[in-house]
């Protein structure tokens, strides 16, 4: 690998690590449960694309509102 070719891969990777702090962030002040929020997090470091996006979907369902009862 060219020194070129590293600098370029870890701005990438530093990109990365900036975006999954940001959303992290962004789900806790949406109010998102902390262990989901560290299993995505978690998922987002090192997991499997399947488990990321569980995670979010987990995370997604806690954010809902509850339904609405019939009037």
């Amino acid at each position: 690998m060219t020194p070129d070719e590293k600098h370029r891969l870890e701005a990438i990777e530093h990109r990365l690590s900036v975006l999954g702090t940001f959303s992290a962030t962004l789900f806790r002040r949406l109010g998102a449960p902390e262990p989901l929020i560290t299993d995505w997090f978690q998922a987002w470091r090192g997991g499997s694309l399947y488990q990321l996006y569980s995670a979010f979907n987990a995370i997604e369902a806690a954010l809902k509102p509850p339904p609405k009862g019939r009037d």
